[in-house]
């Protein structure tokens, strides 16, 4: 036990030098994590304010032939002053503009700090000169390429960006932002303090846990004694059960000492050889004693081996059993251990009884050696052979008519005879199973399963079993079964036994019947019209019938005595007439097509049919030819082979073709271990080149797609067309996909070249689905139709692409078009319908207008959001549909409403495949004209900034074209969730930008949401357009938005969406919030803005952290940012001070009571993560003081303000 402490007190001292290298690790990780996070936070800063800095001055500011005097000082001043409102909303010191003229670096912009606008030194205007320019920014008028430098000048230190920009005229300028050094390494160095602290007190956390842990390890060491003396238990109850598996599985266990030559078994193998004295002693002697003597050598043999190599054996032999009878045993063994002087020492196995497999293989051993009997002997042999060796008292085998109604033995065992054989009806029999559902097993009571068979009733039949016979077409000929007076137990030996007689038995009867088809066409060709020769045992023609003299021109004078040779072409060699009689000879007969030569030395092809005559003896005596002039039929053969293999259009092999070349490539691929590829080919854009100019052209061009295809591929490949504008590939001997690749990419560029049909150049895709054999091992319907997936994923992936075959997809194909299918049948039902979300005024309180949100009313699952069935329709023709009626339902609702004098207006969503489809302006404006007294103001159209940023010329297009024209309002929804929004913010023609409800949510909480919530706000206003936020859910974030300048809102807070008969109602009940409509008519300086937006973030964050400490760690879903730099607070204090708001006195202040809150929610949240709650709540007091100190301060200088 002492040894046992002392180890664990030496890995303890371990563990903790670790923990403390690991301290130590994580604080200069975190460190370095934070300066780069830091960094990659500031460079996106730069990014986003140098990028803004052209949008904020005039178009034509940059051109050309730019001179000194382009602006007048009242212009350059405004242009000054529109950076630095920009500036002073972000932690951008300057952003500004440069050109390079005549080799000097000029400004043609700047913004200028507050302090320097004020005091008026330090500006830089248009065309001053940059005296003390980085000589890296000539680096980057050279080369063109964006870049972040480090650098000082008599500004200051600053850490900027330098994007190159071009002009509409192509002038090359650069737009820059820049960000304070001193200002980063102070956020750098006030983390790294805070690191510093946290990694303190985690070593300090150490010494009580190594007290702890020490004083545990003696209790520790007790345990561990006590699971090793239940785990010696389990070990015992382990071998036990390992005993009674290997008893259910009919085994035994024994273990041989090779040195001793003593031999220890298990009970089951005294069972195994009906032993009753468990007291027999067993040795290696006793064993050899006991083996077979055909089986001694080979036996022993194997077993030196195994003790010679330690590697383990299997041996089959037959042992003598108490009873003096031999049975079939099998052991498997291994040399488990071996002596100090590494010789082997003790040998463990298993042995089973394997007597009834072996007399399976007697069967088959029987069966193979009666392989030259009349077939009936070998029916008989089957069914006497299965009876005896499984001591059945029925076995029969028998052949089911066509209809599969009746059964007729061909031989039937019963009690240790051939009985003769019968008929019987299937129907009501356990055969009628096995005939039409495959093999059947019925261990007992089969007369009370069965009770119509009359047949079991009287074979007093206890058991039955039964597997069908069926021939290479999978059809059934008939059945094997065999029957018992007594239970039968299930044998998987037995059954697989059965199978492989049926087999056996298939295989007979299929050559019985193929017989029967030879002599019946003997008969058909013996009395036949056509052309008969008959001959000699020396082919010499001793007679013809007159259908021989109309074909050939022969009369009978002129070949009686003649060989046939006679009527030989040269379009066969002398080894080819050499070989029809030798098989003639051997088999009695030749069939098959031969050229031959008429009187008038004409050729023609002929179908021979050759028989040979014997007598009793076997001596031949005659040979009788049929033939026929088949040159008709060669002609016929010919123009149908290409009727049915080849597409009458195109003259492509066509679906029947294409499978037995895919047969042919199948046993290719298997001979020469190759792969080849399946392709599904569907044309882009067919569809309206054949409805508009005609299906001439369309064939015509599906002609010269063929050809195309063709030229492209190789001789041993296949394409086929497979119906419309449909083709499928059978690429062969494929090395790689990346080599399929190559060629389809060969294909697609041919095709997408230009065809000039009648005068008109016509442009068409393709879209390629592909799946591989054999890592696709699946038949020709299945590889087509994975293919077929593959296509139509490639087609949703957009035209003129390819893709590879995928399961997964497959399945989500599969499901999608499923619930395409649902989605279609519930329009069509009319289950879906419209919900609206009213929108206000907060100053005015006034509602203007709503949203209109499908929904789904389904008939089983109630109500279904959009987001549960829209994105399942997404870039179909469903969804353009379902848009359509969005569309007509909202107009149907404005003109309802309109009756009732409600008037505002109404907007519905549209995406982006909706809006580019090319009937959209035509089905909007056919929309509209059914409404005429609903004004086409109140419509708006919300398009999602994501979409519509997609294609933006076609999207401005279609936009200018519905507000112009049809005169709808347009809006940007979900604003700040594209990438490029400040660039192309300009370019689209919408009156209204909606804010994301994804950065309202969280404004009074994420400084970083505020700040893009205030830049959008900011935009707009500069856009001179409207500005509505979705997503309001309380007064605070009402609040925060009227402070930021947004004074339109829709959200959760304001109203739930409703059905439009709830509409009404909800307006004559209505109330505005007074607080917003107080807050938005009082008159407010910028400073009373910013002590407005410190309460609203401070509440909000002291209300989450108390609601968080109050309740359950189970229900806590986030906490509020508890690093002070880093909350809304943190981020407003620290620009007041950079921005000189207040006084620093004041600063200092608030910034020692905010510090003080941290500090104290800090150590709460420690110990509410500790798991002492009640402690962590009653600790509150000291937090919301530390708030009201805060507050209080703000309060008494608030007059000063």
């Amino acid at each position: 036990m002492s040894f046992l402490n002392l180890s664990l007190k030496q890995s303890i001292c371990i563990a903790v030098t670790i923990y403390i290298f690991l301290v130590i690790s994580f604080a200069y990780f975190s460190f370095s994590q934070e300066k780069k996070k830091l960094y990659t936070g500031l460079d996106q800063q730069l990014e986003m304010a140098a990028l803004t800095a052209p949008l904020l001055l005039p178009h034509n500011l940059h051109h050309q032939d730019m001179q000194k005097d382009d602006l007048t000082r009242q212009q350059d001043y405004q242009n000054l002053l529109a950076l630095s409102e920009f500036a002073d909303s972000t932690d951008i010191v300057y952003i500004y503009t440069l050109i390079l003229h005549d080799g000097k670096i000029l400004f043609t912009s700047s913004s200028a700090t507050e302090k320097e606008r004020q005091s008026g030194e330090g500006l830089s205007f248009f065309f001053d000169l940059y005296e003390d320019v980085d000589p890296q920014v000539f680096e980057i008028f050279r080369t063109g390429k964006k870049q972040f430098i480090e650098y000082t000048d008599r500004w200051g230190s600053f850490r900027s960006i330098f994007i190159p920009q071009f002009s509409e005229d192509g002038t090359f300028y650069l737009a820059v932002a820049d960000f304070s050094i001193t200002q980063i390494q102070g956020l750098l160095n006030q983390h790294l303090y805070q690191i510093l602290a946290l990694a303190t007190l985690f070593l300090l956390f150490i010494c009580p846990i190594y007290l702890v842990v020490n004083q545990r390890i003696y209790r520790g060491a007790k345990v561990l004694e006590q699971k090793v003396q239940q785990q010696s238990i389990d070990l015992s109850i382990n071998q036990r059960r390992l005993e009674r598996v290997l008893h259910s599985a009919n085994q035994a266990w024994f273990e041989i000492n090779v040195q001793t030559e003593n031999i220890i078994v298990s009970d089951e193998y005294h069972t195994l050889l009906n032993i009753n004295n468990k007291e027999t002693l067993f040795t290696i002697q006793t064993w050899k004693d006991n083996l077979h003597p055909d089986d001694m050598n080979a036996t022993m043999a194997i077993f030196q081996q195994g003790i010679k190599s330690g590697e383990a054996i299997v041996m089959e032999y037959r042992r003598k059993t108490a009873e003096g009878k031999w049975l079939w045993l099998r052991a498997s063994c291994k040399i488990a251990e071996w002596d100090p002087h590494k010789n082997p020492l003790l040998m463990v196995g298993v042995v089973m009884d394997i007597s009834h497999r072996k007399r399976n293989e007697l069967v088959l051993q029987a069966l193979a050696e009666s392989g030259t009997q009349a077939e009936n002997d070998i029916f008989k042999t089957i069914v006497r052979q299965l009876a005896l060796s499984n001591d059945m008292r029925y076995a029969f085998l028998a052949i089911v008519n066509a209809v599969h109604t009746h059964a007729t033995t061909i031989a039937l065992w019963a009690d240790g005879q051939f009985i003769d054989n019968i008929t019987y009806e299937l129907k009501d029999t356990p055969c009628a199973n096995v005939a039409q559902v495959g093999a059947c097993f019925y261990p007992s009571n089969i007369q009370q399963l069965f009770p119509k068979d009359q047949m079991i009733v009287e074979m007093q039949a206890e058991s039955y079993i039964g597997v069908p016979l069926k021939n290479t077409q999978n059809k059934v000929l008939g059945l094997i079964a065999m029957l018992d007076d007594r239970p039968m137990t299930e044998n998987r030996q037995t059954k697989d036994l059965l199978k492989s007689l049926a087999v056996r038995a298939s295989i007979e009867l299929e050559n019985r019947a193929a017989d029967e088809k030879l002599q019946l066409s003997a008969r058909v060709f013996s009395d036949t019209h056509e052309g008969i020769i008959i001959t000699d045992a020396n082919a010499r023609i001793i007679d013809v019938n007159p259908a021989f003299s109309d074909i050939t021109g022969y009369n009978l004078d002129d070949i009686i005595g003649q060989h046939g040779h006679l009527f030989r072409s040269d379009k066969h060699s002398p080894e080819f007439y050499d070989d029809i009689w030798q098989i003639t000879n051997k088999q009695g007969h030749w069939q098959g097509e031969v050229w031959n030569r008429k009187k008038n030395g004409q050729s023609f092809p002929a179908l021979y049919t050759i028989s040979l005559l014997k007598d009793d003896a076997g001596t031949t005596l005659h040979y009788v030819i049929l033939f026929t002039d088949i040159t008709e039929s060669k002609q016929q053969q010919q123009t149908l082979e290409s009727i049915a293999h080849y597409d009458v259009l195109t003259q492509l092999p066509n679906r029947t073709l294409f499978a037995d070349r895919f047969s042919q490539a199948i046993a290719h691929s298997n001979r020469n271990e190759s792969m080849f590829a399946i392709c599904f080919l569907d044309l882009d854009n067919f569809k309206p080149v054949n409805d508009g100019y005609g299906h001439d052209t369309g064939d015509q061009l599906l002609i010269e797609v063929a050809a195309r295809i063709q030229a492209n591929i190789r001789e041993e490949d296949t394409v086929s067309r497979q119906g419309g504008d449909e083709f499928t590939l059978l690429l062969r001997d494929i090395e790689s996909f990346t080599h399929c690749e190559l060629m389809i990419q060969r294909i697609h560029a041919s095709l997408s070249q230009p065809y000039l049909i009648d005068g008109h150049s016509h442009k068409i895709s393709t879209s390629t689905g592909i799946t591989m054999f054999p890592l696709d091992d699946s038949d020709l319907d299945t590889l087509l139709r994975h293919a077929d997936q593959a296509m139509y994923q490639a087609k949703l992936s957009g035209k003129n692409h390819y893709r590879l075959y995928n399961a997964l997809d497959d399945q989500q194909t599969i499901h999608k078009l499923s619930r395409l299918q649902e989605i279609q049948q519930a329009l069509i039902n009319n289950e879906f319908c419209l919900y609206y979300q009213p929108k206000i005024n907060m100053k005015t309180g006034d509602v203007f207008g709503a949203e209109a949100l499908i929904r789904w009313q389904h008939p089983e699952k109630g109500l279904v959001p959009p987001f549960d069935f829209l994105p399942d329709i997404e870039n179909t023709d469903l969804e353009i549909q379902v848009g359509n009626w969005v569309i007509n339902e909202a107009l149907a609702q404005l003109n309802t409403w309109r009756k009732q004098d409600i008037m505002f207006e109404v907007s519905v969503n549209i995406s982006s495949h909706h809006l580019q489809s090319p009937t959209f302006h035509d089905e909007l404006n056919t929309a509209l004209a059914k409404y005429p007294k609903v004004k086409s103001k109140y419509f708006q159209l919300e398009i999602l900034e994501s979409s519509a940023l997609g294609d933006l010329t076609t999207i401005s297009n279609i936009v200018k074209s519905c507000r112009h024209t049809l005169g709808v309002n347009i809006a940007l929804d979900d604003f700040g969730t594209g990438y490029s929004s400040l660039t192309h913010l300009r370019n689209l023609p919408a009156q209204t930008i909606k804010i994301d409800r994804s950065f309202v949510k969280d404004i009074l909480d994420d400084p970083n949401d505020y700040t893009l919530i205030k830049g959008v706000i900011g935009l707009a206003h500069s856009f001179n357009r409207n500005v509505i936020a979705e997503g309001v859910e309380t007064t605070e974030h009402g609040l925060m938005l009227l402070t930021l300048g947004c004074e339109q809102a829709q959200g959760f807070g304001i109203a739930r969406p409703m059905p439009a008969d709830d509409i009404k109602p909800w307006l004559l009940n209505y109330s505005p919030n007074l607080e917003w409509i107080a807050y938005a008519s009082k008159k407010k300086s910028i400073q009373d803005r910013r002590i407005k937006l410190f309460k609203l973030v401070s509440t909000q964050w002291i209300t989450a952290f108390h609601n968080n400490i109050q309740s359950s760690p189970e229900d806590v879903e986030s906490w509020p940012i508890m690093t002070q730099t880093k909350c809304h607070c943190g981020h407003w204090i620290k620009r007041a001070k950079r921005k000189q708001w207040f006084t620093s006195t004041l600063m200092d202040q608030i910034e020692s009571s905010h510090q003080t809150m941290h500090q104290s929610a800090l150590d709460l949240l420690m110990i509410y993560q500790a798991g002492e709650i009640d402690v962590a709540q009653t600790g509150l007091i000291e937090v919301q003081r530390a708030f009201e100190d805060m507050n209080i301060i703000l309060k008494k200088n608030e007059a000063a303000f």
